[in-house]
């Protein structure tokens, strides 16, 4: 599934984006023109003229390139970054480029994975997030486990919506010190937004001042997760570092995967 993913990534997004900077660069040195740009790549030539052109026929190719691409619009009336009911599981690059080049800044992060949620909330200025009303608040009991591990780096795993275990986390971020987070009760798998969820993270934090970076591994909702980043980690004074992972599913369980998010507040 992922050599395909990437394979797609390949066939409607890089491959035409590099042949359309070959197809530029050609036309550029055939008509002697002295510069144009392509992203944040500039390339020095001459004619004003050919550089207008340059640069229409790299934005109609890049607007076509995106929208059938990633960015779904077909159908979309609230003209959202990737529809809501669509598993948004693609690079942040898109989202990005979606926003700078074509404007798209509408983005509803139910169905989007958390990492990237955290990407978003990072880059805040270039997206209108759209609030999930849905999510209600209500504060709920949390059973908090400890295993004792090394400080410089703390995993911290949260399990709101899903019960959550060491188990489910790599390997070789086991000798970290964890602190696992289960709701006692789950309602169906309910989703809250859930004040003693952000006190209880918030203790965690003051109890260890001497840590600035910490693994997240979350099973939560996106109002919680835009706390967690507004309310805990991104204030100004600390400095923190959070390496945010994602879980696949492997045989009716979710794992972690190795690969992370950094971001550095």
């Amino acid at each position: 599934m992922k050599a395909k993913k990437w394979l797609r990534i390949l066939s409607q997004l890089l491959l035409p984006l590099i042949i359309i900077f070959c197809f530029c660069y050609f036309i550029a040195r055939i008509t002697e023109l002295k510069a144009f740009e392509i992203l944040f790549i500039k390339i020095k030539f001459d004619d004003i003229h050919s550089k207008v052109i340059i640069k229409i026929l790299i934005f109609i190719s890049l607007f076509h390139t995106l929208r059938h691409g990633y960015i779904i619009i077909t159908n979309n009336k609230e003209k959202e970054l990737i529809p809501t009911a669509t598993y948004g599981d693609v690079p942040f690059v898109f989202y990005y480029l979606a926003s700078r080049l074509l404007n798209i800044r509408k983005i509803n992060l139910k169905c989007k994975p958390i990492p990237l949620q955290f990407q978003v909330f990072k880059h805040n200025g270039l997206f209108d997030i759209v609030c999930l009303t849905e999510i209600k608040e209500k504060d709920v009991k949390y059973q908090i486990d400890e295993i004792k591990g090394t400080t410089d780096t703390i995993n911290i795993l949260i399990g709101d919506t899903y019960e959550i275990t060491k188990d489910q986390i790599p390997v070789q971020l086991l000798n970290n010190k964890s602190i696992i987070i289960n709701r006692k009760k789950r309602e169906n798998r309910s989703r809250f937004n859930s004040n003693e969820l952000i006190k209880i993270i918030n203790s965690i934090l003051e109890r260890n001042k001497k840590c600035k970076e910490y693994n997240l591994f979350l099973f939560t909702n996106p109002v919680t997760n835009r706390r967690l980043y507004n309310e805990v980690f991104n204030t100004t004074t600390d400095g923190f570092i959070i390496n945010v992972y994602n879980a696949k599913k492997v045989n009716d369980k979710c794992y972690f995967q190795d690969k992370k998010v950094k971001i550095e507040l």
